[in-house]
């Protein structure tokens, strides 16, 4: 079983939104009972880039299991349309390491009041439910600061308090960007994060005993090239190995590859790579974990034609990190590849 459950993500300077409390904030006359939260602007509603939602994107969320450790894997999905209904392949890092599809029918994107997250190969969504996205019946009655209750897997039913618009960061194609979220308070006080776009409000962040959080998107199309060529040093989170291993994941294939491409079209430069880690566990097994990813990154460059003595590895472990590891979201952004073209 998969529970998107993710933290609203503030940014630096934005307050979070506390479990089950809302802020207390003027009503809107566009939102009557939705609550403003200050300090960072809040896109406007539909302010998504378009690649996001471009078929072979790529989503990344990160999950922690609930067992206090610190232990976290990784829920990948690739938009296959969003044309005449939802469809996405999805796959779960270990310790699940499952796969499979999902589509969900237009008619139950309108008005479905039932979100199936649970996941296993072979199984469909629910009938009358959609799977990743509430239905457009839900997040009106969100946008509109209506109280309502629907369900989320096969947990009890999430009887929502307060509304409030919140920024959410997250990173796209390895650059930060804002999106426009809504996040509901549950009489429970939980907390669901939900993307405030018209055909794509993917459930982005739900806080619970097991939390989840969007961290990356890849566009279909990969702009490492772009950014090698612009500054020559791009810190990619589409390069992307199992929870504590070295083993890259399939979705890192695209970005390697262009990152091949670049090599190639520049013979005369050398590249650097650095494996960044997150804090969880001994600080020397981080080390390690960092310096072996690195050189699983060099060993696929050379595999697929860069020549050995252009590429460079080195890991520099727990020690530069660029986020609190204090939060699922901040050790994900932690974990992270540094190509420097020299």
């Amino acid at each position: 079983m998969f529970l998107f459950i993710v933290t609203g993500l503030a940014l630096a300077g934005s307050p979070e939104v506390p479990a089950g409390e809302a802020s207390p904030a003027p009503a809107t006359e566009e939102l009557p009972a939705v609550d403003e939260v200050p300090a960072v602007e809040v896109p406007a509603p539909g302010e998504v880039p378009e690649r996001m939602l471009a078929e072979g994107a790529v989503l990344t969320w990160a999950v922690e299991k609930g067992d206090g450790q610190g232990n976290d894997y990784e829920f990948v999905i690739t938009l296959e349309t969003l044309e005449g209904g939802l469809e996405y392949t999805w796959r779960m890092g270990p310790p699940k390491d499952e796969a499979g599809r999902r589509r969900v029918e237009p008619r139950w994107l309108q008005s479905a009041t039932l979100v199936d997250n649970q996941y296993r190969e072979g199984k469909k969504a629910r009938f009358s439910s959609t799977s990743l996205v509430v239905s457009r019946t839900i997040l009106d009655k969100a946008r509109a600061g209506e109280p309502q209750t629907f369900a989320v897997g096969g947990g009890p039913p999430r009887e929502i308090m307060s509304v409030s618009r919140v920024p959410f960061e997250v990173t796209i194609d390895d650059a930060t960007v804002v999106l426009p979220a809504l996040a509901l308070s549950d009489k429970r006080g939980g907390v669901t994060t939900v993307l405030d776009h018209d055909t794509f409000p993917a459930i982005i962040a739900v806080e619970a005993a097991v939390q989840s959080a969007l961290i990356a998107v890849r566009g279909a199309a990969p702009t490492v090239r772009e950014a090698l060529d612009e500054t020559g040093t791009v810190t990619s989170y589409g390069v992307r190995f199992e929870i504590g291993s070295a083993l890259l994941t399939p979705e890192s294939h695209a970005v390697l590859s262009a990152v091949t491409e670049w090599l190639g079209d520049n013979a005369d430069k050398t590249l650097r790579i650095e494996g960044h880690t997150d804090a969880v566990g001994p600080e020397s097994s981080n080390q390690a974990l960092s310096e072996a990813r690195a050189a699983a990154v060099r060993a696929w460059l050379i595999e697929h034609g860069v020549e050995a003595g252009r590429l460079a590895a080195v890991g520099l472990g727990e020690g530069t990190p660029v986020a609190s590891n204090d939060t699922l979201a901040g050790r994900a952004r932690n974990r992270r590849v540094v190509f420097t073209a020299e």
